[in-house]
C-alpha cells in the first residue's frame, strides 16, 4: 500500500490514532504523510518545527504483537531503520537516546513512538518521524539542527526518502522471533556518545558520566568517572549539549 498523504494536518501520530478508531484492522506499515504540521509533537511538550514542504513528516503503524515487556525494541528497530536510510547519505550517523537521529553532533531527525496495548500484547504502534530534507532556515530555539540539503548542497524528494524508510523498516521487522540481543547490540553501537564522556544533568546536578548501556526496559545507564551507577528514564536524565 501506498503511503497516504494529507496535504496539512495538526499531527501524523494524531491523525494515525483517529483513523486506527475507525478503522482498526488498517495494514502493517501503513504510512501517513504531510507536507505540514499545525502542531507537531517531538518528545514529551516538545514540538517538531519544520517548513511547509520540505521535510519528512510521517507516522507509521507497526503491529508487532510481542509482549509489553519488550516493547524497547520496536524502539530500537525504528530507530535503526532512519540511522540506516540517512546513512545511505552521510557518515556517522548515530542514534542519541531516547529520540533523535544525529550527524555528527548535529540534529537531522526525531522520532516519537506511541504503544497501544491489549491484554498481554502490543497490539499497534504508531511511529512518527520527521527527518530534515530541504529545509536549511531554522529557529533560533532548535539546537544544533541540521538537514540533508545543508550537508550535501542539493534537495532531495521527501516522499521518495520517506519510501526509502519504509523499506528499511521491513528490514527490521519486530516479531516475537526478532533476535532482541542482535538488534541490542547494533542499537548500542550506534548510540551517540556511547562509551564517552560527557555532561548529564542527573537529579538537578551536573554529572560526568559515559554510557555504558540500555536495560531491558529502555531506561540509560551510566557510570561516572568514580564508578557510581546511574539507571535513568526519559525525563531523569538531560545530556548538556556544548
Amino acid at each position: 500500500m501506498n503511503p497516504l498523504f494529507i496535504e496539512t494536518t495538526d499531527s501524523t501520530n494524531q491523525w494515525m490514532k483517529s483513523l486506527l478508531m475507525k478503522q482498526p484492522d488498517l495494514p502493517d506499515y501503513f504510512t501517513v504523510y504531510t507536507d505540514f504540521q499545525t502542531a507537531g509533537r517531538g518528545q514529551g511538550s516538545h514540538r517538531w518545527q519544520s517548513e511547509k514542504g520540505k521535510n519528512v513528516l510521517a507516522s507509521l503503524l507497526f503491529k508487532p504483537i510481542i509482549s509489553p515487556s519488550r516493547q524497547f525494541v520496536v524502539n530500537q528497530c525504528f530507530a535503526l531503520s532512519v540511522r540506516q536510510l540517512l546513512s545511505h547519505y552521510a557518515k556517522n550517523v548515530k542514534i542519541k537516546w531516547p529520540n533523535d537521529i544525529y550527524v555528527e553532533n548535529q540534529k537531522i531527525a526525531g522520532i516519537l513512538i506511541e504503544h497501544f496495548i491489549e491484554g498481554e500484547k502490543i497490539k499497534n504502534t504508531i511511529a512518527g518521524v520527521g527527518i530534515n530534507v530541504n529545509q536549511t532556515n531554522f529557529d533560533d530555539d532548535i539546537p544544533n539542527p541540521i538537514s540533508l540539503k545543508l550537508l550535501l548542497n542539493k534537495d532531495f524528494d521527501p516522499a521518495g526518502v520517506l519510501q526509502e524508510l519504509i523499506n528499511c523498516c521491513r528490514q527490521f521487522k519486530c516479531s516475537e522471533n526478532t533476535n532482541y540481543q542482535e538488534i541490542n547490540n547494533e542499537y548500542l553501537n550506534s548510540l551517540y556518545l556511547m562509551e564517552e564522556y560527557a555532561d548529564y544533568e542527573i537529579d538537578n546536578k551536573i554529572t560526568e558520566a559515559k554510557i555504558v548501556g540500555i536495560d531491558n526496559y529502555g531506561r540509560l545507564l551510566l557510570c561516572d568517572k568514580k564508578g557510581q551507577q546511574y539507571c535513568c528514564g526519559m525525563r531523569e536524565v538531560r545530556l548538556c549539549l556544548k
